[in-house]
């Protein structure tokens, strides 16, 4: 019985594992009102990514800042914070490391999802909003 209740553990939790989800993922980057200019900031430098509405290929792991520019001196900027995937990767690995197997297997198993980023959720949507700007469009027409 109780190797049975293991192997359905293991399974389990192998089911659940991060590391089944890919390494990147897509970012659908959207303003209103659209067209605005995506600048990804790292520090003291600005790396254009094209105009909104735009779809962002990224890696899961950091924070990352966006510069929505709607207009020379008209601009927003955002930050994007990854946070940890508890219950579909902290926990299982914890879980098959410390209570399934060796806490080697846990060890290697964080190493994995840590290395690929999948330790990580990162939105998958991001909209940014000009309200003086669209206040501004509607009182015109």
């Amino acid at each position: 019985m109780f190797r049975l209740f293991s192997v359905l553990l293991i399974f389990k939790l192998l089911l659940a594992c991060g590391t089944i989800i890919k390494r990147e993922q897509i970012l659908s980057l959207d303003s209103e009102p659209r067209g605005s200019a995506i600048y990804l900031k790292d520090k003291n430098e600005k790396q254009y990514l094209g105009n909104t509405p735009l779809f962002y290929k990224s890696t899961r792991s950091h924070s990352k800042q966006f510069q929505f520019e709607l207009a020379p001196g008209i601009d927003q900027t955002l930050t994007v914070s990854c946070k940890l995937r508890w219950s579909e990767a902290v926990l299982p690995n914890s879980l098959l490391g410390f209570v399934g197997t060796t806490p080697a297997v846990g060890i290697l198993a964080f190493a994995i999802d840590g290395y690929t980023g999948n330790l990580f959720y990162c939105p998958d949507f991001i909209s940014m909003e000009f309200p003086d700007q669209k206040a501004a469009e509607e009182s015109s027409s």
